[in-house]
């Protein structure tokens, strides 16, 4: 009964934080001044590269304005008309204006983001890592105790194995990351993780400290790398509210996945454990290909 009510209690914020999107659409994102904007045209910088074709005509304004690439300077905002030759801003582009001739980017309701190519493939690979990493460090200890008849004592201390290798391997991960980008250092997290399972599966108390720990080093590249390839994926203009429809669905993941394990445990038993999260493994790893598989075809479409 406890792990019934406790589950309603985080389901319940989970959808308050759903609700709760609406309000990054009010959120003004950042701006680019007219003096870059002139700078970027006089260097010969040509945005037209980075649009789909058939858009490349339309001026600085439309550039600005447009929703429809993925590209990082698509989300800048150029400055107002008459500060840039030739940047009158297309007719019927679209967006708002903040009273000072600077156009900001056209909003959008959440059913447009999820149109987006690789958007719902995002959101289910976020919501995998964040349950499986909520469940991971919140029933280990339970795990070594009951399944593995390891002394509580004892296997508190291991379940705070995890955090340590989630610890380490984000400090790790930051020196890595300068080498390699963000879709290979999720990848290599989530092989950590496979490894780590099958540790855990392996019988003998030596494998399961080790799986502990390649958990935690596992789950360490794989949030921060994810928010930090939004603005590459889908464009800094759509960066912001993608960002908070992430963190919604970070939120239900973690609060609402953890405490259902604890029914199924009830149920089934805690032997379950590593089996329950070899299934977010498999959801998060599909749905980050998918998404990986989105991009190089939008990348393909834009040579």
């Amino acid at each position: 009964m406890g792990f019934l009510v406790l589950g309603g209690i985080q389901v319940g914020i989970a959808l308050v934080l759903t609700l709760s999107l609406p309000l990054w659409r009010d959120r003004k994102l950042p701006r680019v001044s007219g003096r870059r904007a002139g700078q970027e045209a006089a260097s010969g910088a040509a945005p037209e590269a980075a649009l789909p074709r058939g858009e490349a005509g339309h001026g600085a304004g439309a550039r600005a304005l447009s929703g429809t690439t993925a590209a990082p300077e698509v989300g800048e905002v150029l400055g107002a008309a008459g500060e840039v030759p030739g940047a009158a801003a297309a007719p019927g582009a679209g967006g708002t204006s903040d009273g000072a001739g600077e156009k900001l980017p056209a909003r959008r309701t959440r059913a447009q983001l999820l149109r987006i190519p690789g958007v719902k493939a995002v959101l289910v690979s976020f919501f995998c890592y964040s349950a499986f990493e909520a469940t991971c460090g919140n029933w280990a200890a339970t795990f070594c105790t009951l399944a593995r008849g390891i002394d509580a004592q004892t296997a508190a201390s291991w379940a705070a194995l995890f955090y340590m290798g989630i610890t380490v391997g984000r400090a790790v991960s930051g020196f890595i990351s300068l080498k390699v980008n963000d879709r290979n250092m999720i990848r290599l997290g989530q092989a950590l993780i496979a490894v780590a399972l099958v540790c855990v599966l392996m019988p003998g108390d030596t494998a399961l400290f080790a799986g502990l720990v390649l958990l935690g080093c596992g789950c360490a590249p794989i949030y921060p790398s994810t928010i930090h390839a939004t603005p590459a994926r889908f464009g800094e203009e759509l960066a912001l509210e993608l960002t908070g429809m992430q963190m919604a669905f970070a939120y239900i993941g973690s609060l609402a996945m953890s405490p259902l394990f604890g029914v199924f445990a009830q149920f089934f038993g805690t032997w379950l454990y590593p089996w329950y999260l070899v299934i977010f493994l498999v959801g998060m790893t599909v749905a980050g290909e998918r998404l990986n598989r989105a991009m190089r075809v939008r990348e393909r479409a834009r040579a």
